[in-house]
C-alpha cells in the first residue's frame, strides 16, 4: 500500500500544479483518512505520505482562506495519532497550529 499512497500524493501535487484545488483536496483527504491494515503497512513511506498530505492540505486551505476547513483538518488527523510515531504527530500538530495562527484576518495584532 505504501507505493499506492505515494502515487496518490503525486497525483494530488499534479492537481495542485494544474490549479485543480478541489481534486487535490479530495486526494489528500483520502490519504489522511486511509486506515492502516496492520503494523507492516506502517512504513516510513506511508507515514511521509500522510504527513505531506496534511501539510499540503493545510497550505491549500490557507491559500483559499478556508479557515474552518483548516480547523477541521486538525480534527481529521486525530486518528493518525494512533498509528504514527509520536514525534511525527507532534510535528504535524505544531505545523497545523502555526498555519492557524498565521491565518490572515485571524490575528488580533494585525
Amino acid at each position: 500500500m505504501s507505493h499506492e499512497l505515494t502515487k496518490k500524493l503525486q497525483a494530488g501535487v499534479a492537481f495542485e500544479d494544474d490549479q485543480k484545488s478541489a481534486d487535490a483536496i479530495s486526494i489528500y483527504e483520502g490519504i489522511i483518512a486511509y486506515k492502516f491494515q496492520g503494523e507492516d503497512d506502517i512504513t516510513e513511506e506511508t507515514v511521509k505520505a500522510k504527513e505531506q498530505a496534511s501539510y499540503r492540505l493545510a497550505a491549500i486551505f490557507s491559500q483559499l482562506s478556508l479557515f474552518d476547513e483548516l480547523i477541521d483538518l486538525t480534527k481529521m488527523i486525530l486518528p493518525m495519532y494512533l498509528d504514527l510515531p509520536k514525534s511525527k504527530t507532534a510535528k504535524i500538530i505544531r505545523t497545523l497550529f502555526d498555519q492557524c495562527i498565521k491565518f490572515p484576518g485571524r490575528n488580533r495584532y494585525e
